[in-house]
């Protein structure tokens, strides 16, 4: 959990201000919420980011995010996740969302309770083994 608050706090210092000059209002979830990612769950949804808890039994398409970025943050489970190469069989479900059947190439990553890991907007990333069911929080930061 120190590793979480962590996370959020270098967001919070780096956060966007409001139009008006001053720094945007904090966001509080409290504990209770925080400490429970058996189900997925949004805990803030913002303009400029968000904070999303997500479970993932099983392997899944590749995504290529081109307006935002992903800090995820492993609370149970155990995967592969690959990120770069090219997405195969690719197809444009929204504008800047782009989804494909898996990627040729790219670095893997083990990923399991405790892991962290940043992902950049534009870069392909793809479950691509589920071992043990994965619970994570992602905090999605919008690239603008």
């Amino acid at each position: 959990m120190k590793v979480l608050s962590s996370i959020f706090a270098l967001l919070a210092t780096t956060m966007f201000q409001s139009g008006s000059g001053s720094p945007a209002p904090a966001t509080f979830v409290g504990h209770d919420v925080v400490t429970d990612c058996s189900k997925a769950a949004t805990l803030f949804m913002g303009p400029a980011y968000s904070v999303i808890c997500y479970n993932r039994t099983q392997a899944g398409g590749a995504e290529i995010h081109e307006g935002f970025a992903h800090v995820w943050y492993i609370v149970d489970g155990e995967a592969t996740l690959v990120t770069g190469g090219t997405v195969l069989g690719t197809r444009v479900d929204a504008p800047g969302e782009i989804r494909g059947t898996g990627l040729q190439g790219g670095e893997s990553h083990h990923l399991v309770k405790g892991s962290v890991i940043v992902i950049p907007a534009g870069l392909p990333h793809w479950y691509k083994e589920v071992l043990k069911p994965v619970a994570y929080y992602s905090v999605n930061v919008d690239k603008k």
